[in-house]
């Protein structure tokens, strides 16, 4: 379970809560696999706009450390004009 439950929701809410992190996670692996290059955050937002840019980047912080599933590659210049991850698969 990843999702890191910092507003102290329960019961149902918290269980749906968890359940939509494990799919946000799977489906973020999923493209980093299918797509084959290092992605950011916002590149991710681009091909998934309902999802909300916190949950993209918990959701590689997860799959970066806490899974060791892809890695952190380096810093680029992100579209706001700060440093974002670049991400890619683990090989």
């Amino acid at each position: 379970m990843n999702y890191y439950n910092t507003t102290r929701i329960s019961g149902p809410q918290l269980a749906l809560a968890y359940k939509e992190t494990d799919a946000k996670d799977k489906i973020i692996l999923q493209t980093l696999k299918s797509k084959g290059i290092p992605m950011t955050a916002w590149d991710i937002l681009n091909l998934f706009p309902h999802f909300e840019i916190t949950s993209i980047r918990r959701s590689l912080n997860t799959l970066c450390v806490k899974e060791k599933k892809i890695d952190f590659i380096k810093f680029v210049d992100g579209p706001k004009g700060r440093p974002v991850g670049l991400y890619q698969i683990k090989k």
